[in-house]
C-alpha cells in the first residue's frame, strides 16, 4: 500500500480561492525544447460541472476558464528556434510575455485526486480526452454529466487541462505578441486572424516576406 502512494505524479493542483498553481514554475515543452515560465494564472469562471454528481470516492468536480500567461527569455539558448522572437516586444524584463486560453476540470476536493495531471495539446481548440478516455462525444465546453461520457477519467481522480497554442483556433487560443522586424509587414496575432477570414484565403503563412527592393 505505501509503495502505491508514492507513485503519484510530481505535478499537482493546489486550491486556494481562484489561484491556480502548476508548481513553482512550469515547463512549455516543444520540439527544440523551448522552454517558458508561467508568470500569471487568471480564473475568469470556476463551476460544478455534471450538476455536482459525485465521480465514485473521487466526488464532484469543477470547471476553471480563464487565462494562463507565460514568458519567453530571447536570451535562453533553448529558445533560439523561436522565429523571430527577438523583434518581438518585450516586458521590463526583458522577456517577451504572451497569453493562452486555459480550461480546467479537477476534483472539487482536490485531496481526493490521485494527484496526477493530463495534459493534452489540443487540436484546433478542440477536447480530445473526454472522447478518448471517457467515450464521452465531442464539447467544447464540457459541463453536463452527458458530457464526462462514463466519467472514467473523473472516478481516477485525474485532473484534465487545456491549454491554447493556436492563434487562428475558433476557441481555447493564444495571443501572440507582434513581431516587428524592419523592412517587413508588422506581424501580429490580429492581423493574421483577420486575412485567415479573407474568402480566398486558404492559409496564413506565420511570417511575410520582405518587400522586392526598388
Amino acid at each position: 500500500m505505501h509503495k502505491n502512494k508514492t507513485r503519484r505524479s510530481r505535478f499537482r493542483v493546489l486550491s486556494s480561492g481562484f489561484v491556480f498553481w502548476f508548481g513553482a514554475a512550469f515547463t512549455f515543452v516543444v520540439q527544440g525544447s523551448a522552454f517558458a515560465e508561467v508568470t500569471k494564472v487568471t480564473i475568469t469562471t470556476r463551476a460544478t460541472v455534471a450538476d455536482g454528481q459525485a465521480f465514485g470516492s473521487t466526488g464532484p468536480y469543477e470547471k476553471l476558464v480563464g487565462t494562463i500567461e507565460f514568458a519567453l527569455d530571447p536570451a535562453d539558448r533553448h529558445n533560439k528556434a523561436i522565429v523571430d522572437l527577438e523583434h518581438a516586444a518585450k516586458g521590463p524584463d526583458g522577456k517577451v510575455h504572451f497569453t493562452s486560453d486555459l480550461f480546467v476540470l479537477r476534483p472539487v476536493d482536490s485531496s481526493k485526486g490521485n494527484g496526477v495531471l493530463l495534459f493534452e495539446i489540443s487540436n484546433r481548440g478542440t477536447k480530445g480526452m473526454l472522447g478518448r478516455f471517457n467515450r464521452a462525444r465531442s464539447n467544447d465546453d464540457p459541463t453536463t454529466a452527458e458530457q464526462m461520457g462514463d466519467g472514467f477519467l473523473m472516478r481516477e481522480g485525474y485532473t484534465l487541462v487545456w491549454v491554447g497554442w493556436q492563434f487562428d483556433a475558433p476557441r481555447l487560443r493564444v495571443e501572440a505578441p507582434a513581431a516587428h522586424v524592419m523592412g517587413r509587414v508588422k506581424v501580429s496575432t490580429n492581423l493574421l486572424r483577420s486575412l485567415a477570414e479573407v474568402p480566398g484565403i486558404k492559409s496564413v503563412q506565420p511570417s511575410l516576406s520582405r518587400p522586392a527592393a526598388s
